[in-house]
C-alpha cells in the first residue's frame, strides 16, 4: 500500500472516531434537544394570554388576535434586529441594530437617527437617561469606542483600546479596562461632554480577561470571563477609596449581575460538578446566599425597583367655638394620605425545559448558541421571596435576553430572531 493511501485511511478513521465520540458523549449527557419537564416553578395555567405563533404580535398596549389580554399584553416593538435599547417615559423606544444603525419607534412609526454602518460591534449600551449610546467595535488595528449623542445626532470618538466599557448609573462617565503587561489591567474613567472626553486612570490591578459592571455611583464590580471549566470571582472596587473587596470567589462557571447601594444584591449563577447545569443564588454581604428554585442565567434576568402608590382618605375631627355662644361645634376634615413604596424585584426568563438546561455546560454552550431555550417569565420578590408567573404561552418560542423594565412593561430581545418584544405587566 502506498504511504499516501495509508495516511489518508488513518486520517479518515480518526475523523470518523471523533464524530462518533462526540455524538455518544452528548447522548450520555441527555442531549441538548430533548424535551424534559419543568422544575419546581409555580403554575401559570390560570393565566390567559394572547395566542399566536412565534414571532407574531401586536404593538405594546394593544392585544393580539385571540386569547384574553386582561392579565398581560404581548407584542413586538420593532421588527428590526436589536442589539440594545432604551424606552423613555412616553414609551418611545430607541434602539441600535447589530450593524450600528440607530432608530426610534414611537406610536408605530420608525425614525432613523443614524444610518452609519459600524462593522464588528462588540457591545453597545445606553447612558442612564437614554440620551447617549456607547458603541465598542473591533477596528482594523484596535478596539474602537464611540459615543452617539441622540440630541445632536453626532458621534464622538474616544481613545482606542477600551475594554469592557460601561456607563455610570447616574452620569456621563464611562469606566473601562486598559490591558497592560504581565497580566495587569488599569481601571480608568472617561468623562463625556458635548464635544470632548477626559480620561482619568484609577488603579492598576493584577488581572486579565475581566469585565466591568457599574451597579451604583461609588462601586464597580470586576468579574472574570465565565466558563464551566474554570472557577471565577466577582470583586467590588470602591471608586473613591480605590480598594478591592471580594463579593464571591471560587465559583465554577460564575456569571453574575449586581444592583443597589451597599450592601449590593447579586444574582449569581454557579456551575455544578461535572460541568453540567448549575444553580442560581441571590447573594448579599449581610447574610448567607439564597438558592432559587429554578435555574436560568443572569443574562436572562433583570433587577428592577417597582414603585407602588397607595392613597388613603381619613376623617379628622376638630372642635371650633360657636360665634354666638360659649358652646363648641365639631367639624370633620378629610385628609388624603399618599404613600409610595419601592420594592426590589427580579424579572427572569426561565427555560421551560429545566432538565435539558440542567445537563448543558453553562454558560459556555448557551453563549456559543449551541442550543436555544423556550422561556416562561417570572417575577421574584427579593425581600418577600415570592415567585409569581408573568407570562407563559406554549405557542410562542421565546429565548429572552437583555431584559429591562420601563413604565410597567417588560422588554426583551428574542435570540431566535433578534427582535425586540414587550410584555405589559399586570396591574401596571
Amino acid at each position: 500500500m502506498k504511504p499516501k493511501t495509508l495516511i489518508a485511511i488513518i486520517v479518515f478513521l480518526l475523523v470518523a472516531a471523533g464524530i462518533v465520540f462526540y455524538f455518544l458523549s452528548r447522548a450520555g449527557r441527555g442531549g441538548i434537544t430533548t424535551t424534559g419537564t419543568t422544575g419546581s416553578l409555580p403554575s401559570s395555567t390560570t393565566q390567559t394570554f394572547p395566542s399566536g405563533g412565534s414571532g407574531q404580535g401586536g404593538s405594546v398596549g394593544s392585544s393580539t388576535t385571540g386569547g384574553n389580554a386582561a392579565s398581560s399584553t404581548f407584542g413586538i416593538v420593532s421588527n428590526d434586529p436589536t442589539l440594545d435599547y432604551f424606552v423613555d417615559a412616553k414609551n418611545s423606544t430607541t434602539l441600535i441594530e447589530p450593524n450600528g444603525s440607530i432608530e426610534t419607534v414611537a406610536n408605530g412609526t420608525t425614525t432613523i437617527l443614524s444610518s452609519t454602518t459600524i462593522p464588528n460591534i462588540v457591545s453597545a449600551s445606553f447612558s442612564y437617561d437614554g440620551k447617549k449610546i456607547l458603541v465598542n467595535s473591533v477596528g482594523s488595528t484596535a478596539v474602537q469606542t464611540s459615543v452617539f449623542d441622540i440630541a445632536t445626532k453626532s458621534w464622538l470618538q474616544l481613545v482606542p483600546g477600551m475594554k469592557s466599557p460601561v456607563w455610570s448609573p447616574s452620569g456621563y462617565q464611562i469606566a473601562y479596562l486598559n490591558p497592560g503587561n504581565l497580566g495587569t489591567e488599569t481601571i480608568s474613567l472617561e468623562t463625556i461632554t458635548a464635544t470632548s472626553a477626559k480620561t482619568a486612570p484609577l488603579q492598576t490591578l493584577s488581572m486579565e480577561d475581566s469585565s466591568l459592571q457599574w451597579p451604583n455611583k461609588n462601586t464597580l464590580v470586576i468579574t472574570d470571563r465565565p466558563s464551566a471549566f474554570a472557577t471565577e470571582a466577582a470583586l467590588s472596587f470602591d471608586i473613591g477609596a480605590k480598594t478591592v473587596a471580594p463579593l464571591v470567589v471560587d465559583y465554577p462557571g460564575l456569571e453574575s449581575v449586581w444592583t443597589g447601594p451597599s450592601p449590593m444584591t447579586g444574582l449569581v449563577f454557579s456551575g455544578n460538578a461535572g460541568y453540567q447545569g448549575g444553580s442560581l443564588l441571590l447573594e448579599n454581604s449581610t447574610g448567607s446566599p439564597e438558592t432559587l428554585t429554578f435555574t436560568t442565567l443572569p443574562t436572562k434576568c433583570a433587577f428592577h425597583n417597582d414603585v407602588a402608590t397607595t392613597t388613603q382618605t381619613i376623617a379628622a375631627s376638630s372642635t371650633k367655638p360657636r360665634a354666638s355662644s360659649a358652646t363648641s361645634a365639631a367639624s370633620t376634615t378629610l385628609i388624603t394620605l399618599v404613600t409610595t413604596t419601592t420594592t426590589l424585584n427580579l424579572y427572569c426568563a426561565v427555560p421551560r425545559d429545566q432538565n435539558t438546561f440542567g445537563v448543558a455546560r453553562l454558560p459556555d454552550e448557551y453563549d456559543q448558541k449551541m442550543f436555544f431555550t423556550s422561556d416562561d417569565f417570572y417575577r421574584v420578590g427579593i425581600l418577600s421571596g415570592t415567585l409569581s408567573p408573568i407570562f407563559s404561552d406554549p405557542a410562542r418560542t421565546l429565548d429572552a435576553t437583555d431584559l429591562k423594565v420601563f413604565n410597567g412593561i417588560l422588554f426583551f430581545v428574542n435570540r431566535y430572531d433578534q427582535k425586540l418584544y414587550a410584555i405589559k405587566l399586570a396591574n401596571s
